[in-house]
């Protein structure tokens, strides 16, 4: 075998291990894959310093009255392959884990009650008393966001709380912030909570839906930048 032809195979090896070994996210017991990198480095999410303005939480979920049994086998139409395929998952309300794929591969890392382990067949399971018993962040948080590892809360002109959360790496973040009702000031917006989604690496909003105090978002947003 020629020199060329031996760096070939190590460099198809190495494109291998790193296609199968990428670096997990270790924070209080969780470990979770991170995405690949596909943006400059300059134009994705990263941690935000400790001098930030922002403060590292866990949403947990209540707990709730359980309405017959706690485990429960449950049929879903899911669309995989551009066909539909009935699967049939365990879920126990209890401990609130699903043997879906969903739950399995990016949930299941979070322990406890943490709210970024209901998957989509959890919350239509506690949807029927999350409207009574939830508030109404944790409630728009469980139907609408993707399990980032890490969510960050910060404070928002008066007393406006903002959840965001974030994947290290990825070009998308996910803002959940209240609408602003006709003739609100900024800091004292009573509108219902609503998911937004920012783009580092575009410098904008998901299909130009900018939410109520979008520039001071944006100047929050901004610890979240890669230097």
């Amino acid at each position: 075998m020629s020199w060329i032809g031996l760096g070939l195979v190590l460099a198809a090896i190495y494109l291998l291990w790193r296609l199968f070994h990428a670096a997990p996210i270790r924070r209080a017991g969780l470990a979770l894959p991170v995405p690949k990198n596909t943006y400059p480095a300059s134009r994705c999410v990263h941690l935000p310093s400790p001098e930030s303005p922002f403060q590292l939480i866990t949403l947990l979920v209540p707990e709730f009255p359980l309405q017959g049994a706690a485990i429960q086998m449950i049929k879903s139409l899911d669309y995989e392959v551009a066909r539909e395929q009935r699967a049939e998952y365990e879920i126990n309300l209890s401990l609130l884990a699903c043997t879906c794929p969903d739950f399995v591969k990016r949930r299941s890392g979070f322990a406890g009650r943490d709210a970024r382990r209901i998957c989509k067949h959890l919350y239509h399971k506690i949807r029927p008393v999350s409207v009574r018993l939830f508030d109404p962040l944790l409630q728009v948080f469980l139907s609408e966001h993707q399990p980032s590892p890490y969510l960050y809360q910060a404070t928002m002109g008066g007393d406006n709380i903002v959840l965001f959360g974030i994947t290290p790496g990825d070009e998308w973040l996910n803002v959940f912030t209240r609408r602003r009702h006709k003739g609100e000031m900024p800091g004292s917006f009573t509108g219902e909570y609503k998911r937004y989604g920012f783009s580092i690496a575009r410098n904008g909003w998901a299909y130009g839906d900018r939410p109520a105090g979008a520039d001071e978002l944006r100047q929050l947003i901004a610890y979240f930048v890669s230097d």
